[in-house]
Order: structure tokens, then sequence, then C-alpha cells
């Protein structure tokens, strides 16, 4: 059972999370009087950001999660860092996919959430 205050960690789980949320929206929008201007999934891809690390699942799924709102991170120094190894995950991880994705979600993401 997660202790109180514990979170997901990485991005494999937002595929099943947006899917749940639209769904339940719809089945409810009705009664509830929502004013939601968008599905809850447009308002994640409009506001929010992902990590991961080594997760095939969220990679081969980045398109519905959005390519733009996944961040590759180390984690380092915690338990799940893979220094001094990183650019070798990266490939692994990676593998396949465009460049222009892998640049977006290895650097180019966070360079542009963070302004840099």
């Amino acid at each position: 059972m997660p202790q109180s205050g514990a979170r997901k960690k990485g991005a494999g789980w937002v595929p099943n999370m947006l899917e749940h949320m639209d769904d339940h929206w719809w089945r409810n929008r009705v009664w509830t009087g929502s004013k939601l201007k968008y599905l809850p999934s447009e308002d994640f891809r409009r506001n929010w950001m992902i990590t991961f690390i080594r997760e095939p699942f969220a990679v081969v799924n980045r398109h519905y999660i959005g390519v733009k709102n996944m961040m590759w991170f180390n984690d380092y120094p915690h338990h799940r860092h893979d220094w001094p190894c990183s650019r070798r995950v990266i490939e692994e991880s990676l593998a396949g996919v465009p460049a222009d994705e892998r640049e977006a979600m290895i650097c180019g993401d966070a360079r542009r959430l963070y302004k840099l």
C-alpha cells in the first residue's frame, strides 16, 4: 500500500490515466454541469510535463502522451540513476525514435520549459 504522499514515477501510467480522465469526463459532463473548455487529456498536453528514465512502454506510446510533454531524466544521485552510463541508456531507450523527437525528449522540452 502506498504511503501518504507517495507519487507515481515515470511516464508509463500516463496513457491509461488520460484515457480514463477523458472517458470519465465524457460520461459525467452533463450531470456535473462541466464547464471545461478542453478534454482533460488536452489540458494535460497543454499544461503538464512528465519525466522518464528507462521506460520502453512510455517511449512506444510517446505520441499518446505527447512528445513535447516528455523529458528524459537521470535522477542522479538517487538509486535509479544511470550515471555514468547515461548515454548508453539513452541510446537503448530511444532506439528507433526519430532524431527530432529524441532531441525534444532528451533536452529540447526541458530547454523550452525552463527557458534555457
